[in-house]
């Protein structure tokens, strides 16, 4: 049993409803509802009642709730009294973000550690892949917000899961695939593609290309995008897809979707790094709460 399987299902039961409360949570509905069936496995019996509008509790989900809500307020107060203890609940945290997507996942996370931090202040800049890895290492950035592959290459950092992700398309409204929810790689095998720039974004680059001859795929990749926007213009004009990941996933609009690729949801996940040694205090308070509160 963890904090985090505590956390989703007092979400699922408070919101009545398993996507409200994903969205609620900043995670996939899949991976919030597997948590708590693992949950319901660990103790051994039901505790929601899962219908076709939404869920309710069962009576052992009742108790479950009550202590649930009970561990998860000591768990809270427990971090405000160490952080507060610690001294280090005020100063400056500077954030670096590469996709502009990635900050609509963290802004909850952020808005819910300002209330606790009222005193640390908090700036964010968009940066490119070189430069927030040399910002990072040198100080300048407390946090960085990118795609898991990149963060490969950061060197000696910690991590904590923003938002979990795999790959998705960028898809115009003429294009087949338009009307559907998500698509396979299977379906997309022959199309043509625009991958991001492997000199701007070298590890996030690489492995889109490795998820895509994972499934027996050598993609034919007609050109290379350095933002969001390539993408878009590339599907317009192009009528081929963009391949992006969950950064750019609440980008679409009536003229243009961002869809799932059902069979690679995963190693795309959006991670908030913090080099290992990093020496503001206020920035490690600020990292250990949002650890904590989610679960990881």
């Amino acid at each position: 049993m963890t904090l985090q399987a505590l956390t989703y299902f007092a979400a699922a039961a408070e919101e009545g409803n398993l996507t409200r409360a994903a969205k609620r949570c900043f995670v996939t509905q899949p991976a919030l509802s597997r948590a708590i069936a693992e949950l319901e496995r660990e103790l051994g019996c039901p505790l929601l009642i899962r219908k076709n509008k939404g869920v309710s509790l069962t009576p052992a989900g009742e108790v479950c709730l009550s202590g649930a809500r009970r561990i998860l307020k000591e768990c809270g107060l427990l971090a405000r009294q160490v952080h507060e203890g610690s001294g280090s609940t005020a100063g400056t945290i500077n954030i670096g973000y590469l996709f502009n997507g990635s900050l609509n996942f963290f802004a909850g996370m952020l808005k819910q550690a300002s209330q606790v931090f009222p005193h640390i202040e908090l700036h964010t800049t968009y940066e490119h892949f070189k430069d927030a890895k040399r910002m990072l290492k040198t100080g300048e950035l407390d946090f960085v917000l990118l795609a898991e592959p990149s963060a490969r290459g950061l060197g000696a950092v910690d991590l904590l899961t923003v938002f979990p992700g795999g790959l998705y398309v960028v898809a115009h409204h003429t294009h087949r695939l338009f009307a559907q929810e998500s698509v396979t790689m299977a379906e997309i095998k022959d199309e043509t593609f625009m991958l991001w720039d492997p000199l701007e974004l070298p590890y996030l680059s690489a492995a889109t290309l490795s998820a895509f001859r994972a499934h027996g795929i050598e993609p034919k990749v007609a050109s290379y995008g350095k933002k969001l926007g390539d993408m878009i213009a590339f599907a317009t004009l192009k009528e081929g897809l963009g391949v992006t990941t969950c950064a750019a996933s609440a980008a679409g609009n009536s003229v243009t979707r961002i869809l799932p690729i059902s069979d690679c949801r995963t190693g795309f996940d959006i991670k908030l790094a913090r080099a290992k040694n990093n020496e503001n205090p206020a920035a490690l308070t600020f990292f250990e709460y949002i650890r904590l509160n989610s679960g990881q």
